[in-house]
């Protein structure tokens, strides 16, 4: 508890960070500089709240910052930014998962909410959270809560050992290199655990960025208040 207390204490200092990056940047439109800052952030936790404010600075600022590298890569963060950030509408895929069978995220539909994690064998915080995303999924699956993981290994046959040794094969698993996907880039995915939670609209309702106690019980109330209000 008191390790949460201190990464909360982290988190507010960097959000108040990032503000005072904020007005930095209104105040230097023609500053490199400025844009750089704001740019460190977009990505990143801290920034995850903030897409409006991202974009109401970035167009502050000159022709020249915009149109300059930096600027069309930020153009292009804020973009995929967009369209990953909840109240959107969630970017379909169609992948080959690790029966080599096709899943589409369209074919739940109108039929389960999906929560879409991101994950690797070799990050040690998305596999401490194996044995709570399974009590949520044996709690839920059979009113309508299904889950995709993505994996971001570069090595099939430790993903795949890792599936067996978690015990976690009864959900769906794909592949990001076995697909060559960009479905990551898709979803605005800069580090992992990074979760995806989608309602039967097809919309995105929750996103949580990186582990911890807080992201944690943040899931669980909100599939709680999904599944217990049914």
């Amino acid at each position: 508890m008191r390790l949460d207390t201190l990464w909360n204490a982290l988190d507010e200092n960097g959000i108040d960070e990032l503000k005072l990056d904020f007005d930095f940047a209104r105040k230097h439109p023609n500053s490199q500089k400025a844009l750089r800052l704001i740019r460190i952030s977009v990505g990143r936790f801290v920034g995850m709240n903030f897409y409006d404010t991202f974009v109401e600075v970035f167009q502050n600022f000159s022709p020249e910052i915009k149109n300059s590298e930096e600027g069309k890569e930020m153009a292009e963060k804020l973009h995929y930014f967009k369209q990953s950030k909840v109240g959107s509408i969630a970017p379909n895929f169609s992948l080959k998962d690790i029966n080599n069978k096709a899943i589409s995220l369209a074919d739940f539909k109108g039929k389960k909410y999906i929560l879409i994690d991101f994950w690797a064998s070799w990050c040690a915080p998305c596999r401490e959270e194996l044995p709570y995303i399974k009590e949520l999924y044996k709690n839920y699956k059979s009113q309508g809560f299904e889950i995709i993981s993505v994996t971001k290994d570069e090595k099939s046959d430790l993903w795949k050992k890792a599936i067996e040794k978690e015990k976690i094969q009864s959900w769906k698993h794909v592949s990001i290199l076995e697909n060559q996907s960009t479905v990551d880039k898709d979803y605005f995915v800069n580090g992992i655990p990074h979760k995806v939670l989608i309602d039967k609209n097809g919309i995105i309702i929750g996103k949580w960025k990186g582990s911890g106690e807080n992201n944690k019980h943040d899931l669980q109330r909100q599939l709680k208040s999904i599944f217990e209000a049914q």
